[in-house]
């Protein structure tokens, strides 16, 4: 007879295996085109930080024990004071793909793009 938790398990270890393979984002404002790779870690409270112009993204991929992991993908803009504001912010469950996103700048209108997704 068939264990009834062995498709949970199978689906649980399945999502492990793709955020094992790690994540990285391709950042894009204007002309300009970047990498975010992005670490993995037990929550989402460290991650990768990358500027673009007038923006900052950070991504962190967590993987906390006996839960399922999530991508999370957060975009700054510096205000008026010059402080950083979030603008955005977006948790993705495996396989980790956000599909093609734009955030625009509140003050000026400048856009930024991202992209992320699982790499093998």
């Amino acid at each position: 007879m068939r264990n009834p938790c062995w498709g949970a398990m199978l689906f649980l270890v399945s999502m492990v295996a793709s955020a094992s393979q790690g994540v990285s984002c391709v950042l894009e404002q204007g002309d300009s085109e970047t990498v975010l790779s992005v670490p993995s870690g037990t929550d989402a409270l460290g991650g990768a930080w990358r500027e673009m112009g007038r923006f900052r993204v950070r991504g962190q991929l967590a993987i906390p024990a006996a839960r399922s992991p999530w991508l999370l993908v957060e975009v700054y803009a510096k205000a008026a004071d010059g402080d950083d504001r979030i603008i955005s912010s977006q948790k993705v469950s495996a396989p980790f793909s956000t599909g093609r996103m734009e955030v625009v700048e509140p003050r000026l209108g400048r856009s930024l793009r991202y992209e992320c997704r699982a790499t093998q």
